[in-house]
């Protein structure tokens, strides 16, 4: 349940923008009612079908400061709906479904603390199947530029195998681009 200065706001309930400010500039927890008030004239009747629907992610609910998941969420759709190159210029869409933030929220749920939206496959689109929460670290392992080795049937990142063997990225790199090792001789040998 939220409140804006004493009026309940009902999660999923629809409001119209004019309403909102109405609320958010009524004094003592009343609103203001100018004009037309509550009079639906043909123009408020198409005000409130163009109306929002009231989460309790978006920045105006929350002092000006976006939920985690509303965050990631119009992120996503602002990638996806823009030219950039490594989204929407690609083809990357979101799915019909998520187009509604109810409807992506009861998909993927609040957003853990310190993660944000990741696809598990960087070439499909954003829907449920190929979505997760993840670190930083871990949407940095999933990036198309990530040079990926592969050993002993493990495929992994230069960082991955950084974290699992103890030598340094930086080591890996140079021993692989610049001096040509194998992969085992890069990842097995730890002094140079």
């Amino acid at each position: 349940m939220t409140f804006i200065k004493g009026h309940k706001i009902n999660v999923g309930r629809k409001y119209s923008p004019e309403t909102i400010e109405k609320m958010k500039s009524a004094q003592c927890g009343r609103p203001s009612y100018r004009g037309s008030g509550w009079k639906h004239t043909n123009a408020t009747k198409q005000k409130l079908r163009n109306s929002h629907t009231v989460h309790g992610h978006a920045s105006r609910l929350l002092k000006n400061k976006a939920s985690p998941t509303y965050a990631s969420y119009m992120s996503m759709l602002y990638r996806c709906k823009s030219v950039h190159k490594n989204y929407g210029g690609r083809g990357i869409k979101v799915c019909n479904r998520w187009k509604n933030f109810q409807k992506f929220l009861e998909d993927m749920g609040e957003c853990p603390k310190g993660k944000t939206i990741d696809r598990i496959d960087n070439k499909g689109n954003y829907e449920l199947e190929n979505c997760k929460w993840s670190t930083p670290k871990e949407q940095a392992n999933n990036r198309r530029s990530n040079t990926i080795l592969e050993y002993k049937g493990k495929k992994r990142t230069i960082s991955q195998w950084s974290d699992i063997t103890g030598i340094k990225k930086s080591t890996i790199s140079q021993r692989i681009i610049t001096y040509k090792w194998s992969i085992e001789k890069t990842l097995t040998t730890k002094k140079s």
